[in-house]
């Protein structure tokens, strides 16, 4: 045991909080890699639309894969609000915006699809794609930027990639127990909006997947 903590017995604990909350970003934001090429599938094979596939880089800080997760996911963004706006160009106004409905479920809105003439139903089905896809691409990015904006005990999330016993090193040679403490709420805040989010974007991309395939059967 460190004299450090020997003065601090509970900066043990809450360092053991800082490296558990840590690992639970570092996982969740890996997962999120994978769900996002599977999203970047989707896009190339509904709309045609080519973006490079990501990959998560273990040399990297986690602030750092999410700001390139950030920045591929603007990416698609930016691909879907052209698409969107030749699209607008077609569609009468209000049904347009009967189709960019994200209260408005696929099925729904295939009703108003049905319902236009044949030679517009193509042109409508491919905007309630691309919207379903903008809408998914969405979700995350809030949770992202706050990420890729934090600095977290400047060390913690920085250092978590490097190892475990960087990690331990570096918090008791540079980190008091005030700091710690912060440390281990802010991650606690990240993981408390992070994870959950990323487990509800990783869900709802493998939907969307299912709801376009069922949408093509119809």
């Amino acid at each position: 045991m460190s004299y450090v903590d020997l003065f601090y017995p509970g900066n043990r604990k809450k360092r053991e909080e800082c490296i558990g909350y840590s690992g639970q970003i570092y996982c969740a934001m890996k997962n999120n890699f994978v769900s996002t090429n599977d999203l970047i599938e989707i896009l190339r094979i509904k709309l045609g639309i080519h973006c490079a596939t990501l990959t998560f880089d273990n040399n990297k800080t986690i602030k750092e894969n999410a700001t390139n997760l950030k920045d591929r996911i603007h990416e698609i963004q930016r691909h879907l609000d052209g698409e969107l706006t030749k699209y607008k160009r077609q569609i009468e106004p209000h049904l347009y915006e009967k189709l960019i409905n994200e209260n408005l479920e696929i099925s729904e809105k295939l009703k108003y699809v049905k319902s236009a003439a044949t030679g517009l139903q193509l042109a409508l089905r491919t905007l309630i794609v691309i919207r379903a896809i903008y809408l998914t691409a969405n979700l995350l990015t809030i949770s992202l930027i706050s990420i890729a904006q934090i600095w977290v005990g400047a060390i913690v999330i920085g250092l978590f990639i490097c190892g475990v016993d960087l990690l331990v090193s570096a918090i008791v040679g540079a980190m008091e127990r005030e700091n710690l403490e912060n440390s281990a709420h802010e991650l606690k805040l990240i993981v408390d909006e992070f994870v959950p989010a990323s487990r509800n974007y990783s869900k709802t991309i493998h939907r969307l997947e299912f709801k376009l395939d069922e949408m093509e059967d119809k």
